[in-house]
């Protein structure tokens, strides 16, 4: 059997749309992550703010 009957192999980490998907579901976790961060100092700054001295 030559090499031209054979299937094609997927790639060793897995397909293509696997990797796709598993980037979409990393930049919405930093996405998300980083508005998470944001709101807590914008909290921190707003109590500091409201600080009675």
């Amino acid at each position: 059997m030559s090499d031209q009957d054979e299937p094609p192999r997927e790639a060793p980490g897995g397909s293509e749309r696997w990797k796709e998907k598993a980037v979409r579901m990393r930049v919405i976790f930093y996405i998300a992550g980083t508005h998470v961060l944001a709101a807590v100092l914008i909290l921190f700054f707003w109590i500091g703010s409201h600080t009675h001295k």
